[in-house]
């Protein structure tokens, strides 16, 4: 019913019952004679608020029916001014995400038209969604971005060139491994983790290690610890997933949970789940599940196989109402040994983004593959496909001898962790500098990536280091030359007008005869202005040049247009038509102007309104040009409604 061009962005079947039980003074009751509409909507809507035009003699009323999701079906209860006894042919539906109503007035809603039909007593409706529509790459959006950097958004371009922003770096740790030698990250506070901002505060989960044993683990876990005398943890304890908040997102406090029986007491911030030996506890919070025990969402590894079906060292899932107790899912739910740096909800997907570790990904030929990233997908969070996704991938060796992850080239560790907008997402991924003897000699630095499905990625300036472990390195061993291990995860997050990019570094002290002291793991913060990835500008010799977006559609309602910039005053904006003709009207002097340098600023068009481009399918053009010697740059474009 809803047309090819959504591009899978997730939506679900709605099936709202009216019934015919009003009560009110004065208002008689609405007859539907219990008919159904079945409709498509975004699956991330709650509540629905629905607006049923009549026609009863010539005279025409509204009936506004307030639709409320329930398991399976949406049901609606309608007050009417007029008795009818039949549905017009008309629906209209307001949507609100935030459930938000003041008695018959709607708060924030969405307006979403239904064209209606009938067929065997049943009334259909396809939705009308009012958004953005970018037909040539599949997507459409209600709150798009358009970053600058996005060679699909804008593939055109003319005298100028990429200008990649280099964060803030935070020199010292927000949050370091702790000095009781009985707590559960006396070794390392690894951010192969999460930070949220909930609710005004921030919130961590991360992942604890130490160098001792927990006695208290679990005895069948501790067996297999004994017997397998893992190599690849170098004798280190890899967990529990521990729990820091802050206030500021700089000063942490590890709140005592009294949750984790270890090392004899309570008393720490350790998370309590079936599995001790564990690593990358990635969370969101899912507005969008009815069910409030499933709330907030983790999906984390566990090293050991203590059941009965899959392989040890891959992902589990769990759920929580309030991100400190959780309850874990099934086993077995992946057949591949992975290591993960994000999981996160793109178009209706649950994603989990990591390496395979299994061997039984290849590259050209069937040859060994290094480490790349991989995707995993389900609709549901319990059920994930077998098949993955090749997210992103780096040059294998020419070599097929000299492909796998114990060579030494280049590869992307732990895959892609990315902060999903409306329509793109941008990630980091782990650009690893691969040592094996000695693996001391591994280090590992930051590339960025962007995508316009969250699945796959590309690089905006491909081999460029975003973040290099010489500018955001750990704290040093005094007389030691120790290599820092950069490590990204759920970590992208905007708060006010900044970015903040929180990750690991990882202090790599690792030698063939285990690990000391000088091996840890704390957590680092990068900062840049808010969506402020990376601009197009000028190419230094150039005064003028121009970029130029693919086909946009606007949706038939009002919408204004803002924009991230410096330089605001030398840049104007224009539209011309799909295939490339000025339009007058919003050309040359009817241009588009920006007062301001910032986040946000309103383009301001001298003569005319943007509602005279409401339905239409054009190409926006910016006009760049060097004043007062002041270089105009620009790092995204906001489409508002």
């Amino acid at each position: 019913m809803l047309t090819d061009h959504m591009n899978g962005t997730g939506f679900k079947m709605l099936f709202a019952v009216f019934h015919h039980k009003c009560t009110d003074a004065g208002i008689d009751e609405l007859q539907l004679d219990r008919r159904m509409i079945m409709f498509l909507v975004p699956d991330n809507l709650h509540r629905i608020n629905v607006a049923v035009e009549q026609n009863i003699e010539q005279q025409r009323t509204e009936t506004y029916l307030d639709v409320q999701l329930i398991p399976d079906y949406w049901s609606g209860i309608g007050r009417s001014r007029q008795h009818a006894t039949s549905l017009y042919v008309r629906v209209e539906v307001r949507i609100f995400p935030n459930c938000i109503t003041k008695g018959k007035r709607i708060v924030n809603c969405l307006r979403y038209p239904i064209r209606m039909y009938s067929m065997r007593n049943r009334i259909y409706g396809e939705a009308v969604l009012p958004v953005f529509q970018f037909k040539t790459i599949g997507v459409a959006s209600e709150r798009p971005v358009l970053f600058a950097m996005d060679d699909h958004y804008f593939p055109l371009k003319n005298g100028v060139c990429h200008y990649m922003s280099k964060p803030e770096i935070i020199e010292r740790p927000v949050l370091a491994r702790s000095e009781r030698p009985d707590a559960p990250d006396s070794l390392a506070a690894h951010f192969y983790g999460t930070v949220l901002y909930d609710e005004g505060k921030y919130r961590m989960w991360y992942l604890g290690m130490s160098l001792d044993i927990n006695p208290d683990m679990p005895a069948q876990e501790l067996e297999l610890h004994r017997k397998k005398t893992n190599a690849s943890l170098g004798g280190i304890m890899s967990g529990p997933i521990c729990y820091a908040e802050s206030d500021n997102g700089i000063d942490w406090v590890k709140p005592n949970l009294g949750q984790l029986l270890y090392k004899g007491n309570r008393n720490n911030n350790g998370i309590d789940l079936p599995e001790a030996f564990v690593h990358a506890p990635a969370v969101i919070k899912d507005e969008d599940d009815p069910d409030p025990n499933r709330r907030y969402k983790m999906v984390y590894t566990y090293i050991y196989n203590t059941g009965t079906i899959g392989r040890s060292h891959t992902s589990r899932t769990a759920t929580s109402p309030d991100g400190i107790h959780w309850t874990a899912g099934k086993m077995g739910m992946i057949d591949e040994a992975l290591e993960h740096s994000s999981f996160y909800k793109v178009n209706g997907l649950y994603v989990i983004n990591g390496q395979a570790l299994s061997g039984e990904r290849r590259s050209e030929g069937g040859a060994p593959l290094g480490r790349q990233a991989t995707a995993w997908i389900s609709t549901d969070f319990d059920n994930w496909l077998k098949e993955g996704v090749d997210s992103f991938r780096l040059l294998e060796n020419q070599a097929p001898s000299e492909r796998g992850t114990r060579k030494n080239y280049d590869q992307v560790h732990l895959g892609v962790a990315p902060i999903v907008y409306d329509n793109v997402s941008v990630g980091l991924y782990g650009l690893w500098h691969h040592c094996e003897n000695p693996f001391a000699d591994t280090s590992c630095d930051f590339g960025i990536v962007i995508s316009n499905d969250g699945l796959l990625f590309r690089e905006p300036v491909k081999g460029h280091v975003y973040i290099s472990s010489q500018e955001s390195c750990a704290t040093p061993v005094p007389g030691k030359q120790l290599n820092t291990v950069l490590c990204q995860s759920n970590g992208i997050i905007n708060v006010g007008d900044e970015t903040r990019i929180y990750h690991g570094r990882w202090r790599n002290a690792w030698t063939p005869e285990g690990v000391t002291d000088d091996y840890s793991g704390e957590v680092g913060l990068a900062i840049l202005p808010r969506d402020r990835y990376g601009a197009l500008g000028l190419i230094p010799s150039r005064k003028e040049g121009s970029i130029l977006s693919l086909p946009i559609t606007f949706p038939d309602e009002h919408f204004s247009l803002m924009i991230n910039a410096d330089g605001a005053k030398g840049i104007r904006v224009e539209f011309t038509d799909e295939h490339f003709r000025t339009i007058p009207e919003f050309s040359g002097e009817n241009g588009g102007i920006v007062s301001k340098d910032g986040l946000d600023q309103i383009v301001e068009w001298p003569t005319n309104q943007l509602r005279m481009l409401a339905g239409k399918t054009v190409r926006m053009r910016l006009k760049l040009e060097k004043q007062d010697q002041v270089e105009p740059r620009v790092f995204a474009v906001y489409l508002v409604k």
